[in-house]
């Protein structure tokens, strides 16, 4: 029993620890492209729990042209989780 539990402790902990490096990542991404990151889309940022979000927001700070563009994006992203409860991802 105590071993299961030090097993599930651990898959949670690095979870954990591999959405809080996305989200240094992407605040970093934003930062050296556009030299500012508002308050605003921070704190979108530090609500994101979901990986694969992340992963795919990811992508998005990356390709964007602008970091209204990014917002604009997150925003939409964020709206269709909302309406259909989880992100799909385009396979290529």
């Amino acid at each position: 029993m105590l071993a299961e539990n030090v097993i599930e402790w651990t898959k949670h902990w690095k979870e954990e620890g591999l959405k809080e490096g996305r989200k240094v990542a992407l605040l970093e991404i934003l930062t050296s492209r556009f030299n500012r990151v508002s308050k605003n889309i921070r704190g979108k940022i530090e609500k994101i729990t979901c990986q694969e979000t992340l992963r795919i927001i990811l992508r998005q700070a990356i390709s964007s042209t602008s970091l209204k563009e990014f917002d604009e994006g997150l925003e939409k992203f964020s709206q269709a989780i909302i309406s259909k409860g989880k992100p799909k991802v385009k396979k290529k």
